[in-house]
């Protein structure tokens, strides 16, 4: 049985990893923010990123070379850019160069434009519950990502209608779509250079989606990566959406045949590396202890499974 201070350890546990999804879920709207402006901050390594770049290397005037100067695309205000100075001397020292949860939402709140901090206090102020969205640049095209977070007991909103302006979105939802704890994810044409603004409105919520326009695109040295790469880098999304791609690749094999058992092999590593990041990015919120180092050595050992070459598809045009 149960003893009631046991009880009352495991409702703050359970409140704890919900505030901090919660944070998590509002996190991500400063994070695209802030890639959508400067595409070489990674949204996948923002706080490693913005290190980087907010610690800089030591120039000739004896600056450091980071700072608030690094962020010139971001025009930030000279109080933000005393604050981003502040926050150099605190991470850039023993060789840190990542900033923990708090010191990314202080860096980012400095950097974004008032309309994404305004839909971030707002998302706090609701708990990271109800009606979610986010913009991702990718060049000049776009990825809009909606869900909602179980609000008083609601579990999804029905979208009534969807106003976009900066795009070109013929598959955009439509009235009648619902919207749930699973995102939707839509991907749109557009052009760097313009403003995207984006109006929906459920029969719960309504939310607003701003992105101006790219002031530093992201660096043109590395080509696309496919979602099988993303995956293998750490993109949790990635592994999800190449395990459903190599599913419908195997799909019209034999099942019976060697090929379609190597295709097979390799849904299973994507959804078996889906699974450990998940488990990873969980175990780690705190970024410390037993739990996060166990669960990145398990997913490392999933990775290097997958990193035997893809099984030659030459009978097949297109291979996997």
């Amino acid at each position: 049985m149960r003893t009631l201070a046991g009880c009352i350890l495991l409702i703050l546990s359970l409140r704890s990893v919900s505030a901090q999804e919660a944070a998590d879920r509002c996190r991500d709207i400063l994070v695209h923010a802030a890639h959508n402006i400067d595409q070489s901050l990674r949204t996948t390594q923002m706080a490693s990123d913005l290190g980087g770049v907010l610690c800089g290397t030591p120039s000739s005037d004896g600056d450091h070379g980071g700072g608030s100067a690094a962020f010139a695309a971001f025009n930030p205000k000279e109080s933000a850019r005393k604050r981003i100075q502040r926050m150099r001397d605190q991470v850039c020292v023993g060789g840190r160069k990542e900033l923990d949860d708090s010191q990314l939402e202080q860096t980012l709140s400095d950097l974004v434009d008032q309309g994404t901090l305004g839909q971030w206090r707002d998302c706090m102020r609701a708990g990271g519950t109800g009606l979610i969205g986010t913009i991702e640049r990718d060049g000049d095209s776009a990825v809009i990502r909606l869900r909602w977070a179980e609000q008083l007991g609601v579990q999804r909103a029905v979208i009534e209608n969807v106003a976009v302006t900066g795009l070109e979105c013929s598959s955009m939802w439509s009235r009648g779509t619902v919207v749930g704890k699973a995102p939707l994810v839509v991907r749109c044409d557009g052009n760097r250079d313009l403003a995207i603004d984006i109006a929906i409105r459920t029969d719960r919520d309504a939310i607003r989606l701003r992105s101006p326009i790219v002031k530093t695109a992201a660096s043109k040295a590395a080509p696309p990566r496919s979602e099988r790469e993303g995956c293998f880098a750490g993109d949790v999304d990635a592994c999800f959406y190449a395990a459903m791609e190599n599913g419908r690749k195997c799909a019209p094999l034999d099942r019976s045949g060697a090929e379609f058992q190597a295709c097979h092999q390799q849904s299973l590593v994507l959804l078996d590396l889906w699974e450990g990041l998940k488990a990873r990015n969980s175990a780690c919120v705190n970024r410390s202890g037993a739990a996060c180092r166990e669960a990145i050595v398990k997913a490392e050992e999933v990775r290097k499974r997958g990193d035997a070459p893809v099984p030659n598809q030459a009978a097949r045009p297109g291979g996997l």
